[in-house]
């Protein structure tokens, strides 16, 4: 196993019309689409949108990710 992942820093959600974004796909399950970690993190913190950009300011976090057996 490896070690865990983790990153600190002042968490901004930007908004784009395209590109990639990191998806949770429940265990079993072989849709191609999943939910997206990003609104998981703005339906939580419920961050309002910037008025110019549309990004969600989160503030200073913490994340870490860990492989699961």
């Amino acid at each position: 196993m490896t070690d865990a992942f983790v990153a600190e820093g002042d968490l901004w959600l930007c908004w784009e019309p395209s590109g990639d974004t990191f998806s949770l796909r429940p265990e079993n399950d072989d849709r191609l689409s999943g939910i997206n970690l990003d609104d998981l993190v703005a339906e939580h913190f419920r961050p309002g949108r910037e008025p110019k950009t549309g990004d969600r300011h989160i503030g200073n976090v913490r994340i870490t990710i860990e492989r699961l057996p």
